[in-house]
């Protein structure tokens, strides 16, 4: 079995959580920024106690990034203090620590489902589930950008109290328009795609690496 994504976790246990708690998938810019893959690795940790619905590791990985965003927002904001704490991001604020999970979920949701549309020996063993997660992909960050969107919505309401009850605010199911940009280093050829695959060059016949993604 491929070692990523935890033991019988097809969409199974634990990516629902992503769209529930509404999170987001790009970590700090600031220049020291934040390492999304530690996160991820210590998430794999934790991914067979998560797919029992067992959340109790989470948490504590949540906590660090919060301290780690409250770090870069100093460093680029002039926060409000009481004392010395900084109200709602402390590592016990729960607004913060809802903010933190959503980061790692998003993160972790995106980034399964690319490992698993992408790794060629998970796309062996896995046939229907590594084409599912290649179709799945491009919606995934759009859904969760979306669900962030409709949630800001809400909360810039004043006819509504600025509170969820009693209101709709949709989830576009759409597709990313994303484009991957794979290079050839050795015979400068560069190659788009509108989805991930693998790109062989026509010179060399070498499988091309994947350079950067954009949106269109």
């Amino acid at each position: 079995m491929v070692g990523f994504g935890g033991p019988e976790c097809d969409g199974k246990s634990f990516i629902g959580l992503d769209l529930m708690l509404i999170g987001i998938s790009i970590m700090s810019s600031s220049q020291r920024d934040i390492d999304v893959a530690s996160y991820l690795s210590e998430i794999e940790k934790i991914v067979p106690q998560l797919s029992k619905f067992d959340f109790t590791g989470l948490p504590g990985l949540a906590q660090r990034l919060v301290q780690e965003l409250k770090r870069e927002l100093n460093s680029k904001e002039s926060l409000m203090k009481v004392d010395t704490i900084v109200p709602l991001l402390e590592p016990n604020s729960f607004e913060s620590l809802i903010w933190a999970i959503g980061i790692l979920t998003s993160a972790w949701a995106n980034w399964v489902f690319s490992a698993k549309a992408n790794d060629p020996h998970y796309r062996f063993e896995r046939q229907e589930a590594a084409m599912n997660a290649q179709i799945v992909l491009p919606y995934v960050e759009k859904t969760i950008l979306s669900a962030m969107r409709a949630s800001e919505e809400i909360g810039r309401n004043p006819q509504n109290n600025f509170r969820p009850e009693n209101i709709r605010k949709l989830i576009r199911i759409e597709k990313a328009r994303k484009r991957y940009v794979y290079y050839c280093e050795k015979d400068k050829i560069e190659v788009e795609t509108d989805v991930p695959q693998d790109v062989v060059c026509e010179k060399c016949s070498q499988v091309m690496p994947l350079e950067y993604t954009y949106e269109e």
